[in-house]
């Protein structure tokens, strides 16, 4: 019997956690979706959905530093350079530590912080 009810704790937990992720991916597509379409007070308020349940749900996961990245390039595609560049530094953490400096994702996120920069 106790079995049973760890076999079925154990359904419930991997449940929750994909429905977390798919969360998370719904509201990070939304917010890249926004930006692409000049949807920007939509995108400014899912990016910031997205980063917020990122640190509530996966904080220090690759899809937190994604959320995290969305925010920034939000910000800066705005000109909100100082908005942006703690976004970015946080994305990057996360991203040089979970998956490494030379991952695509990290070469990115160093990259249009760079260029962020350069603009200042």
């Amino acid at each position: 019997m106790h079995y049973v009810a760890l076999i079925l704790l154990v359904a419930v937990l991997a449940l929750t956690l994909s429905c977390s992720s798919n969360i998370l991916e719904t509201l990070n597509g939304a917010c890249e979706d926004a930006m692409t379409k000049g949807d920007y007070p939509t995108a400014e308020k899912v990016c910031k959905q997205a980063v917020a349940e990122a640190e509530t749900r996966a904080q220090n996961k690759p899809v937190h530093a994604l959320a995290l990245h969305d925010l920034a390039a939000f910000y800066s595609g705005q000109g909100q350079y100082a908005q942006a560049e703690p976004l970015y530094k946080r994305a990057l953490a996360i991203q040089d530590q979970v998956l490494g400096p030379k991952h695509p994702n990290t070469v990115t996120t160093r990259k249009n912080l760079t260029d962020m920069l350069t603009k200042k």
